[in-house]
């Protein structure tokens, strides 16, 4: 049964990060168990139609800070907004999220790339829901910046950044608003002190705006970080832009002409690096637009992480008593593999030892080398034919495996952590390309296994994360029979689990899937092609260790809803612990906060 949350009790005057005092709450975990809202939509309806789960929330009473409302995007210019810190709210918080809704009228527009920030920190990335003629889609998205808390204590100047363009022929206007929702801690077990980082530092094309890089720019930073760190984190995004936005879809190059495909090859990754050295890789996640494909393939349902894009987070932590020195340090971020460009941004997590002005420490080991970052291997089984024609198969595949470790000084003693990472990619196309026929066919899986060993004292704790971002698409366009058709599914999964001296401390278990597929039917006569087997299904799961328990899964035809399953296989149906990451969201911050009690 949920714990019945205090009433709020006042403490200090100003939102701050710490607990109210007292150790009233020492001897209880944080969290509650919330229920989830029934799905509200009724079958038939349009626009986006998701299974995702809202964020769950405290059941304190909230302070909210809108940041701007009905904003319309047109052109090229960052849009500012004037936010006024989070001393506008009083007291300790449990939680902070961002809200932001977004709509587009019926008409034409491409997908759009959408970003929040504030004094350069990024808050939000995620694109634009495509409209039709017929239906003006509108959405709300969330955001769970409890670890970033501190980036929003001060005044500052916000920015959006949703490139548009509205003319004769692109006619749907895009407009948005959003805000923040900070929420008191009821006890000082739910003060959120020990996720929050001590500082965030943002990692942007544009410092100011929060615009992000190219990646074919140099995204990195030289700092002097502060010298006593003891944890570290980036948070990376890196969206698929321009030649790139395919390149799932991509060929080498010497099979690019034939294959009618980009080039390049299939093969992306994220490398972070430290003074010029490998330091982490993170996948590159293979989002599908609104506009991917076929557009009826989204309608109703965008695929997962589309609208709201998840960061992949690379743990420094073994670095955290080298870059303690006070000297300058160049942290870097690029995209290996990318062909035209990515775009990067990015946000540093600082967490600092309370009791000590200065750590030190080293790095002891780091086998991330060139020699583990190999180049991929790729096989290829395509015919050519004297007359353009192509047949076959080319695979792409890579794995990668290492481990840093390093130790830090602190107040409390030596703490050692070791990053142990194995990564595993691969693509395999099938093509079948004639004067009449073009038929791909994309099977792709990445993988990511992680270990975070951090011992301290005669404590040994062993942290878990299993990621898995699979891709499956197809596509083929027969001119004799005048019909496209299109399939498209993907299985995000995130598995957390820590223990402590062997002992399970916490677990969980996320999955997004998503199934669509969708047909056109070409007139001969030149008239408007007819939208034929538009349908598909997204599944969202999510269980913890606090007792969640959260399943929806959605069906649409045609591209309207047509039915819902809600908590199906949950006992008490959909319940969340507020502290839940329901959307597979980093745990480091959530492990941090448990552990804390």
């Amino acid at each position: 049964m949920p714990r019945t949350l205090l009433a709020f009790a006042t403490c200090a005057a100003t939102l701050t990060l710490g607990g109210c005092g007292g150790d009233e709450s020492k001897s209880s975990t944080p969290g509650a168990l919330v229920p989830v809202a029934a799905f509200a939509l009724q079958a038939g309806a349009t626009g986006v139609v998701v299974a995702d789960a809202p964020l769950p929330r405290p059941a304190t009473a909230p302070c909210i800070i809108p940041l701007y409302s009905a904003m319309t995007y047109s052109g090229f210019d960052a849009h500012p907004f004037s936010y006024p810190g989070s001393g506008a709210c009083s007291g300790q918080f449990a939680k902070v999220v961002l809200e932001a809704d977004f709509s587009v009228n019926a008409g034409r527009q491409f997908d759009r790339t959408a970003l929040i920030s504030i004094g350069g920190v990024n808050l939000f990335f995620g694109t634009t829901q495509e409209p039709s003629a017929t239906v003006a889609p509108s959405w709300h998205v969330e955001r769970d910046l409890t670890d970033y808390a501190s980036a929003l204590t001060k005044s500052a100047t916000g920015y959006v950044r949703l490139d548009n363009v509205v003319d004769t022929t692109y006619t749907g206007v895009l407009t948005g608003s959003a805000r923040l929702v900070f929420y008191p801690s009821a006890t000082s077990a739910d003060a959120a002190k020990s996720r929050v980082a001590d500082a965030v530092i943002p990692f942007a094309g544009d410092p100011t705006t929060g615009d992000p890089a190219r990646s074919s720019d140099a995204l990195q930073q030289t700092l002097t970080l502060p010298t006593n760190i003891v944890r570290l984190y980036l948070d990376v995004y890196a969206e698929s832009q321009g030649g790139d936005e395919f390149w799932q879809t991509c060929v080498p190059d010497a099979l690019a002409t034939a294959l009618q495909s980009c080039g390049g090859g299939s093969f992306r990754e994220v490398l972070v690096s430290v003074d010029g050295q490998p330091a982490g890789l993170a996948p590159v996640i293979p989002r599908v637009y609104t506009g991917g494909v076929d557009p009826g393939l989204w309608r109703p349902t965008p695929g997962a992480e589309t609208l709201a894009f998840i960061p992949s987070r690379v743990d420094l932590t073994p670095f955290a008593g080298a870059l303690s020195d006070g000297a300058a340090h160049t942290v870097a971020i690029s995209v290996e593999g990318a062909q035209d460009h990515f775009a990067v941004v990015g946000n540093l997590l600082v967490y600092r030892d309370p009791s000590a002005l200065t750590t030190s420490g080293g790095i002891d080991s780091n086998t991330l080398t060139a020699a583990v970052l190999t180049a991929p291997i790729v096989t290829n089984g395509v015919v050519v034919g004297a007359d353009g024609s192509a047949s076959g198969p080319v695979g792409v595949a890579a794995t990668r495996s290492y481990a840093v470790t390093g130790h830090v000084d602190t107040s409390k003693g030596r703490v050692t952590t070791t990053v142990q990472q194995s990564l595993a990619f691969g693509n395999q196309q099938t093509f079948s390309i004639t004067s009449t026929l073009y038929s791909q066919a994309v099977v792709q899986t990445s993988t990511v296994s992680s270990t975070v060993t951090t011992t301290s004292g005669g404590t040994k704790t062993v942290d878990t994360v299993s990621l898995s971002y699979p891709l499956n698409l197809s596509y083929a366009y027969d001119g004799d029979a005048n019909t496209q058709n299109s399939t498209a599914a993907q299985d995000f999964t995130n598995a957390v689990e820590r223990q402590v001296n062997g002992q399970r401390a916490f677990s969980s278990s996320f999955e997004n899937v998503v199934n669509v597929q969708s047909g056109l039917l070409f007139s001969t006569t030149g008239g408007a092609a007819q939208h034929v087997g538009e349908q598909g299904t997204q599944a969202v799961s999510y269980t913890d260790s606090l007792g969640s328990c959260y399943k929806r899964r959605i069906a649409t035809a045609q591209s309207a809803l047509t039915s819902v399953a809600d908590g199906a296989g949950c006992v008490n149906g959909n319940v969340l612990n507020w502290l839940a990451q329901p959307d597979g969201a980093p745990a480091q911050g959530l492990l941090e906060q448990l552990s804390a009690y």
